[in-house]
């Protein structure tokens, strides 16, 4: 199998965006992640999932550090 994907070069993860530990020393103010953009989160991932599963593969690890982050 060949995986072919985008290369975003120094593109942070999800975990370093908002779940580093440079950032749990900040505020609440600083770590809130808006609902809105949790949801578009959510919904990204889900369709991902969705259009693995239904081309017959699995996902079978799905972590913060895999996730990266555009724009």
């Amino acid at each position: 199998m060949i995986v072919v994907y985008d290369y975003f070069p120094r593109a942070p993860t999800l975990l370093e965006k908002y779940f580093s530990q440079t950032n749990r020393g900040a505020s609440l103010e600083d770590t809130h992640i808006p609902e809105s953009l949790l949801w578009s989160f959510v919904i990204q991932i889900l369709s991902v999932m969705k259009t693995i599963h239904t081309s017959g593969m699995a996902l079978r690890v799905l972590d913060l550090t895999s996730i990266i982050l555009t724009n």
